[in-house]
């Protein structure tokens, strides 16, 4: 009888153990998360164009909710050690490259452009007649919101990326979030925004100044939510020094 009844412990405990162990195993394998470092952040797929993490424009996709938008910079991407065991078998885990869509699945980064032009907004091509040329070329860039239309002769039309600082930031805020500035400024502004149509506004800098990352979400609201505009929001990893990174080459 004492030797039945320690057979039967003996199996209760052994189940408890197995069970303990394959709830321990589940949560190693799902659970436990560890960090991906991912040194270029590619477009669609590892033989797409590749860019530095720390420059890499990425874009919010179309159709993500505004409260999904954390413009959450210096995250890297986590993975199970499932996941992680299954890009070693694999070999993906040898790559210092990643695949933008796999582990910032809300985001994209631009693809790579035969031609671009980089246009100021200094007035140094005023009476120029450089439009047709800037026209010209596949990808043109922007900054700040200047004015187009009326001096389309001179900057051209154009537009598929506008690059915002923090000034520019604070007065999209102001005019179309809280309507602190002046109507008349509001309605310029928006007019100018309606314009770029589905191009892509890019705020390159640090999210810690301030709340810049409440203001960038706060104005994501008004032009995606309130107005309906298809403009593509998007930030970096990190900050990004625009002069140092890109240069600027004038066109006279």
């Amino acid at each position: 009888m004492a030797g039945k009844l320690f057979k039967t412990r003996r199996s209760v405990i052994l189940f408890i153990m197995t069970i303990v162990c394959i709830f321990s195993t589940y949560l190693l394998l799902f659970e436990v998360e560890v960090t991906r470092h991912c040194h270029r952040l590619c477009n669609g797929d590892l033989n797409g164009p590749c860019y530095k993490k720390n420059y890499a424009v990425m874009i919010y996709k179309d159709g993500v909710p505004v409260d999904e938008m954390s413009f959450e910079q210096s995250v890297l991407p986590k993975l199970t050690l499932n996941e992680l065991l299954r890009e070693f078998t694999t070999g993906k885990i040898s790559h210092e490259n990643c695949v933008i869509q796999e582990y910032y699945p809300s985001t994209s980064t631009v693809d790579r452009q035969k031609s671009c032009a980089i246009v100021g907004n200094g007035g140094i091509i005023l009476n120029s007649g450089c439009g047709d040329e800037i026209n010209s070329h596949d990808f043109v860039m922007r900054a700040n919101l200047a004015p187009i239309k009326p001096f389309a002769n001179d900057v051209g039309l154009k537009t598929n990326l506008t690059i915002l600082n923090y000034e520019s930031l604070h007065t999209l805020y102001h005019s179309l979030y809280t309507l602190e500035y002046k109507l008349d400024h509001h309605d310029e502004l928006l007019r100018r925004l309606k314009f770029l149509n589905d191009s892509i506004v890019w705020f390159a800098k640090s999210m810690n100044y301030k709340d810049t990352r409440t203001y960038l979400r706060s104005v994501a609201h008004v032009l995606k939510n309130h107005f309906s505009m298809p403009i593509k929001l998007a930030y970096t990893w990190q900050s990004v020094s625009i002069e140092k990174v890109l240069g600027f080459r004038t066109l006279r």
